[in-house]
């Protein structure tokens, strides 16, 4: 598990532009990630416990997201309907990742005609 809990002191950080937060196997809660609306790149890594990343839909400047899993294994994410909001979007990459919702190709086209400004996808789901 990552050495830390709690990224609850992020959020007085307001006009951040780029974020990666790496080792974090014992993050439980990332809703305060939604209040730091500066940021352009989100880099987030091993957050096993969370996999609801519904919390980011209010990053409206949000240009690139990476959610990675650990080197060896897994982190699952929910779904990926929450990229629908993140109307910015230009780059998005799910290294190790797995989603707990299963997509068909159909759904997966229409997710990425969606995002119009999404040019760059990593996951072997896309």
């Amino acid at each position: 598990m990552g050495v830390y809990k709690d990224i609850s002191s992020l959020e007085n950080l307001k006009k951040l532009k780029y974020l990666y937060i790496g080792g974090g196997a014992g993050i439980e809660n990332i809703s305060m990630l939604g209040e730091l609306k500066t940021l352009i790149v989100l880099y987030i890594e091993n957050f096993k416990k969370v996999d609801n990343y519904t919390p980011l839909t209010t990053l409206n400047k949000l240009e690139q997201l990476i959610i990675s899993g650990p080197i060896l294994g897994y982190s699952h994410i929910k779904d990926y309907e929450f990229l629908r909001e993140l109307k910015n979007l230009k780059s998005v990459w799910f290294p190790n990742t797995t989603t707990r919702r299963k997509y068909t190709k159909d759904e997966l086209t229409r997710l990425h005609n969606d995002l119009q400004n999404l040019t760059f996808i990593y996951n072997s789901s896309f």
